[in-house]
């Protein structure tokens, strides 16, 4: 299916559910009836982030909206936490959280680490600090432990993740923490009631994402990129903004498939499909649809709805960018958009 006219929006709907319809009825998707968003909010009176801290615990099945009844695990997709009103004493660029099945000190088990690194620099009281996790199975009954680490490694406990508070706690209280400075704050009511907040979130459905991999290769002005703000969801429009381009002729690519384009195994490089185009340039995507970009601008929007049904829930579209210049040509890197609910 190949389309050439603009605007490009019209399209974008008829773009979508042919490529949806083609993958209906023959791909097992998820089952969605039960999807459901469950939280663990402290909206204050718990001291994190702070000195004197000890663990941040929490126990999916206590305290947790709406109750997890019938569920033996939830999903771990984030955790949010807000600064302390103490500094920490050695803040990172990249600081990580993460997961133990118990105190890390005494034998806990590293489960996770989160997707995403937090700059803890220069932070002021009651930032906001987001950690997100891939969907991390806990269990309803395991009081878990969340730690700060400026390391990403799956080592145990080391001092970078002892050295990031001011001090111990030295209140004796449920799940104390001894063994040094550096953990986040206990969830047990703290003595002096300071105003700080701590949730945790998981999700039991499909999460939406949007990837970028592989390689591009460079058009006059440098690479194309690609970027979504927000995930893939059904009922919502999915925006992907490309940047960097040429201004030229200047196209979407969407397929089904990263791995084959009819006979021909992906990726392939271009110049074996277009002799005299640069060899580094790959066509990663199958070429199941070609839409428009605008001409002449540096910066465009492919927008599609994503219609509200549960069978588009995890179907896998890829995406790249592909300009046209009497230079040569230049492709983006690859996108995989994962639709959720």
């Amino acid at each position: 299916m190949m389309i050439h006219a603009s605007p490009l929006r019209p399209y974008c709907s008829t773009l979508l559910a042919a490529l949806l319809g083609s993958l209906l009825g023959g791909v097992a998707l998820t089952d969605t009836l039960a999807a459901q968003a469950f939280t663990i909010s402290q909206p204050s009176g718990n001291d994190t982030f702070g000195a004197r801290s000890t663990g941040q615990t929490f126990t999916p099945g206590m305290g947790v909206v709406p109750n997890p009844s019938g569920q033996g695990v939830l999903l771990l997709t984030e955790i949010d936490l807000y600064h302390g009103n103490f500094a920490s004493a050695n803040p990172s660029a990249t600081t990580w959280l993460k997961i133990y099945d118990a105190d890390p000190q005494n034998g806990g088990n590293l489960i996770a680490i989160s997707t995403n690194s937090v700059d803890t620099t220069n932070l002021t009281f009651r930032t906001l600090m987001t950690w997100t996790f891939p969907q991390i199975p806990l269990l309803l009954t395991t009081e878990y432990w969340a730690v700060m680490t400026t390391t990403a490694t799956m080592n145990s406990v080391d001092p970078a993740e002892v050295s990031l508070e001011t001090a111990n706690r030295t209140i004796p209280s449920p799940n104390a923490y001894a063994g040094g400075a550096g953990l986040i704050a206990n969830i047990a009511k703290h003595p002096n009631d300071v105003d700080a907040r701590f949730e945790a979130r998981f999700f039991n459905g499909v999460l939406g994402t949007f990837t970028v991999s592989g390689s591009g290769c460079n058009s006059s002005v440098g690479l194309p990129t690609l970027t979504a703000a927000n995930p893939p969801r059904i009922g919502t429009s999915f925006v992907i903004d490309f940047g960097n381009l040429a201004g030229n002729l200047q196209y979407v690519v969407l397929g089904l498939s990263d791995q084959n384009w009819g006979p021909t195994p992906l990726p392939v490089s271009l110049a074996s499909l277009l002799p005299g185009a640069d060899p580094s340039c790959l066509v990663q995507v199958s070429v199941d649809a070609v839409a428009p970009l605008p001409t002449g601008v540096p910066t465009a929007q492919f927008i599609f709805p994503i219609p509200n049904d549960t069978g588009f829930v995890g179907v896998r579209i890829f995406v790249q960018a592909a300009q046209i210049q009497p230079t040569g040509f230049s492709v983006s890197e690859k996108g995989t958009i994962t639709i959720g609910n």
